[in-house]
């Protein structure tokens, strides 16, 4: 009997008669014999006499459904006669004993068998709280009736073998919670009184702490040997730090107010309504907090600040609004709504993927911003004048010298400075150093480079003296060499009128001009670099100018 309570196995206390009964089978085979006809032989088997396997078959069969039938009437035997009688006395101590049996069975298993029921493994420490339960439901009992009990008692022979987990039962991490600031009341705390203890009570409340508990739970929240620290410690009562909650929010206010936060007035929400405005690159994006189309979140924002506003329910600013919208919602909302939710409803309502067409091609016509003024991009307009410039009349005509007395004569461009013999021979010498470039494309290139840095250095109208050396254009004549002050090449004479005017740039004109009226018609000697080839036979000759200069 202990051996039975230890392992679990139901105990049925049961009458026995003490007289012989027959087994079912025995009966089967007594009626078998009885009715068979005189004269007839049952089959037996030859050998030891038995019943043959066919007849012993249907003895079987009909063993089991004896076995049942005489079930079915021990059960009807135990259900009570009535109050006080007999059979409800038996009934009740059936139970008693099922009921111990059964407590026992519980108390047992565990050293046998894991827990295999969820709350029964949670309770032993089995799995943690982020266990995922699968289909598991709380309404599903922990505890097992009789029946399945005794339909999982273990085999006296077989031990028991633990369950596997069922796949769903996979862990599941824990939200993670923030750390809640400390506050420590001073005044230039960012944190707010007022926001810290809200705050506070959420997180109280997502731990389940009753609210009674409040007041003495926010000591850790505290900032140690702070203001909050302090007040709390020194001037709050036992009972006061113990007490309810509500009388601890009015102590801790008055202690610590908090900044009063202005709620934006209506005004000024209008002023942002009619501010507001989308682009065609905008509607091509989506929403970086919603991940919708931009121009559905940019509907919905304008609603909020209408109803901001105030005017959600009337037409109000629709039309300084629909104005600034670009062209790809222009062409399909309509300026006339009612109120402002019909006005937003038509806007989300319009198909991303045809609006994305019409923003593309919106895009790419924009005009590009016009590009500012600077010294270097004034030269370069210099130079596409300079050679757009009218072709010289066919007839010849005499011009006056550059800078005549008279007040027919063009007036100079720019300021000239006068020089003494000291300054001239400084203008001699930078003349004779400074390097012309070579005819080459090379040259070109890097005779406009200078050309740009001198005018970023004195300006495209600077004024010009000694040491304000002009770069000369490549394949052009040195200064002060009878040369022309239009193209730079050799004196065409007054009758004949030069056959490249503009072929140098301003500048380069006024500066030749410059120094062959401070230096005269002396050559200066000028450092150029001249290309090897064919052209080196005729370095060695010196076309001399005849010191008046070239006219224009």
């Amino acid at each position: 009997m202990d051996r039975l309570l230890r392992e679990g196995t139901p105990v049925y206390f049961l009458h026995i008669s003490p007289t012989k009964e027959e087994s079912p089978a025995e009966e089967i085979l007594r009626a078998s014999d009885s009715s068979t006809p005189e004269g007839v032989q049952q089959p037996k088997d030859p050998e030891s006499g038995n019943p043959s396997p066919e007849q012993g078959e249907v003895v079987k069969e009909l063993n089991e459904e004896a076995l049942k039938r005489q079930e079915t009437e021990e059960l009807k035997k135990s259900i009570p006669v009535g109050v006080g009688s007999i059979g409800s006395r038996y009934l009740i101590q059936h139970l008693i004993n099922i009921l111990v049996v059964h407590c026992l069975s519980v108390a047992v298993e565990p050293l046998s068998e894991p827990a295999t029921n969820p709350l029964e493994r949670l309770a032993t420490g089995e799995i943690g709280i982020d266990l995922d339960l699968g289909d598991w439901s709380p309404l599903d009992s922990p505890v097992k009736n009789f029946s399945e009990r005794q339909s999982e008692s273990p085999s006296p022979t077989k031990p028991r073998q633990p369950k596997p987990l069922t796949p769903n039962a996979q862990p599941r991490p824990m939200a993670t919670q923030q750390p809640l600031t400390r506050f420590s009341g001073d005044p230039d705390d960012p944190i707010q009184p007022a926001t810290f203890l809200q705050d506070f009570e959420v997180r109280m409340t997502e731990l389940m702490t009753p609210r009674a508990d409040l007041a003495s739970r926010i000591k850790p929240y505290l900032e140690r040997d702070s203001r909050a620290w302090d007040w709390y410690t020194e001037d709050l009562t036992a009972t006061e730090r113990t007490g309810p909650w509500e009388a601890f929010e009015t102590k801790f206010h008055a202690r610590f107010p908090s900044q009063k936060k202005e709620k934006k007035s209506a005004k000024s929400y209008l002023t942002s309504l009619e501010g507001e405005r989308i682009t065609h690159e905008q509607i091509m994006t989506t929403s970086e907090d919603t991940n919708q189309p931009y121009h559905q979140w940019w509907a919905d924002r304008l609603l909020r600040l209408a109803k901001g506003a105030e005017i959600e329910k009337t037409k109000q600013s629709i039309g300084a609004v629909w104005k600034k919208l670009p062209y790809a919602l222009k062409k399909t909302v309509d300026e006339e709504h009612d109120n402002w939710a019909d006005f937003t409803s038509a806007i989300k309502a319009v198909k991303w993927g045809v609006l994305k067409v019409e923003a593309e091609h919106e895009a790419s016509r924009k005009v590009l911003p016009p590009i500012p003024e600077t010294p270097r991009t004034k030269l370069a307009g210099d130079f596409a004048a300079a050679r757009i410039s009218s072709p010289p009349s066919p007839s010849p005509m005499r011009a006056r010298p550059a800078y005549a007395g008279n007040t027919g004569g063009r007036k100079p461009r720019r300021v000239f400075t006068s020089l003494n013999e000291a300054r001239k021979e400084v203008l001699r010498r930078g003349i004779a150093a400074k390097v012309q470039q070579p005819n080459t494309p090379e040259g070109f290139a890097a005779w406009k480079a200078e050309l740009l840095e001198w005018a970023s250095r004195h300006g495209v109208d600077g004024a010009l003296s000694e040491l304000t050396i002009v770069p000369l254009k490549p394949g052009t004549e040195a200064v002060c060499s009878g040369e022309c002050f239009r193209c730079g090449g050799t004196r065409h004479g007054f009758e004949v009128p030069c056959p490249k005017p503009g072929a140098i740039p301003p500048v380069e004109s006024d500066w030749r001009a410059y120094c062959q009226r401070e230096l005269g018609g002396r050559v200066a000697r000028v450092n150029a670099v001249h290309v090897l080839g064919p052209e080196a036979i005729f370095e060695g000759m010196v076309e001399s100018g005849n010191g008046e200069g070239s006219a224009f």
